[in-house]
């Protein structure tokens, strides 16, 4: 990105003892706007390890287990998921299948994460639960849906209680295309030809 300033942008920052040392960025957010420091970014998967955090705080206040099945919590669920735990879901072990075909590109907005299960809840596992390995994102919408529902809060509040305002990440927030972004979002875009295009929107 330093070399090639019109390519995909990248930021970085070195603190130490809670003080900011310093921040850079290069590159671009999006085709007409240079990446800087203060350019918020998707964070992607990152989430799931934002949920393990939230998850196992919630645990050590005693709202949830790491062997506590799924269907426990979500009883209409399909039989196949009903076993599931949190233990075999954040291991990446439940059995439930990854995006598949051009469900990546999907760019529907859910209201919850129960909302989102139909897309993947009723085929089939693609193992028994603990038995083998596949990283899988619709998993951790699985187990998000179970917070949700063992604390009678929607799954960003959680994260956003365990995880966000304990970390102090003012600038850190959940998604929302109703809400006007509070700083310039960089946007997702590809190179082709050595020349930058925006990228599909996805959600």
């Amino acid at each position: 990105a330093v070399e090639h300033p019109h390519h995909v942008g990248v930021s970085a920052a070195i603190g130490r003892c809670g003080e900011l040392e310093w921040s850079g960025a290069a590159g671009s957010a999006d085709p007409e706007t240079a990446m800087t420091p203060e350019t918020a970014s998707r964070i992607g998967s990152i989430s799931k390890l934002m949920t393990m955090v939230a998850f196992m705080r919630l645990r050590d206040s005693g709202h949830i287990d790491l062997e506590t099945p799924v269907g426990a919590l979500l009883p209409e669920l399909p039989e196949a998921l009903q076993p599931l735990t949190a233990r075999q879901i954040m291991a990446h072990r439940s059995g439930v299948r990854h995006y598949k075909d051009r469900e990546f590109w999907r760019n529907t907005a859910y209201l919850t994460s129960q909302d989102a299960l139909h897309i993947f809840q009723d085929d089939p596992l693609l193992f028994p639960p603990g038995t083998g390995q596949s990283y899988s994102t619709y998993a951790f919408t699985l187990l998000s849906a179970a917070m949700a529902a063992a604390t009678n809060q929607r799954f960003p509040t959680i994260v956003r209680s365990e995880v966000i305002e304990p970390a102090g990440m003012s600038r850190t927030r959940a998604e929302n295309s109703d809400d006007p972004a509070i700083d310039r979002v960089s946007e997702f875009h590809r190179i082709v030809n050595d020349r930058l295009f925006v990228a599909p929107a996805v959600n």
